[in-house]
């Protein structure tokens, strides 16, 4: 499944980090309230591992 969040209903449980290029990645280290989900979708792979549906909002 494929998840997306309203980012602000996260508040102060978002953390974003950096990778070695400067890029930031978001990250959630506790449990995710329910209210904060913006939408639910399922996703699947084919046999050679390439993904069939994918949604990606920047954030």
């Amino acid at each position: 499944m494929l998840v997306s969040f309203h980012v602000g209903r996260l508040g102060n449980l978002l953390h974003y980090e950096f990778d070695e290029d400067g890029e930031r990645y978001p990250h959630v280290y506790s449990a995710i309230p329910i209210a904060s989900v913006k939408r639910v979708q399922p996703y699947g792979s084919r046999d050679n591992g390439t993904v069939t549906y994918f949604a990606y909002e920047r954030m």
